[in-house]
């Protein structure tokens, strides 16, 4: 078997000898065929990359956890949590502020004058007034509380309903 050292290495000896330190011509290197087979190390990568959790695990789960890691990261300042939270609460006050959502009358039907005046008075509605803010139930316990009126029925309806 040869040698892949590209020079022999000489004992040292005392004293200058002629041609000491000079290296000898590098032996010639056989050419070996490339072997187109994988390595062991590369065959079992490949089959574990086959494997369909793994795959699933790279495609989904990896980013989904890089994204929750990133927001966990920007989360994790108090002031930053409020900003979050505060333009979250503008949006909502924003879209419940709105003009469709508004309400801005209150009907009465089959009544009289006299007791739809009470009622509006026993409502106490502070009106234009969000639809969402109106608590419904609590109104309609307090208009059943007069004593002309059997029973109540509250809805809020889209659109304007004026009659004359």
């Amino acid at each position: 078997m040869r040698s892949l050292i590209p020079f022999r290495l000489r004992p040292a000896r005392h004293g200058r000898q002629p041609g000491f330190g000079r290296a000898e011509p590098p032996l010639t290197r056989q050419k070996v065929a490339h072997d187109p087979s994988p390595s062991l190390w590369a065959y079992r990568m490949q089959r574990v990359m086959l494997t369909p959790y793994l795959r699933a695990f790279l495609r989904v789960g990896l980013p989904v956890l890089a994204v929750a890691a990133m927001a966990g990261v920007y989360m994790s300042g108090e002031e930053r949590r409020n900003s979050v939270v505060q333009v979250f609460t503008d949006l909502r006050e924003k879209f419940q502020s709105r003009p469709e959502f508004m309400v801005t009358l209150v009907s009465i039907e089959g009544s009289s004058v006299e007791l739809a005046d009470a009622v509006r008075a026993r409502l106490d509605l502070n009106l234009p007034q969000s639809s969402f803010d109106l608590d419904l139930e609590a109104a309609r316990a307090r208009v059943e509380e007069l004593d002309a009126v059997k029973g109540a029925e509250l809805r809020v309806r889209s659109g304007a309903c004026f009659r004359s």
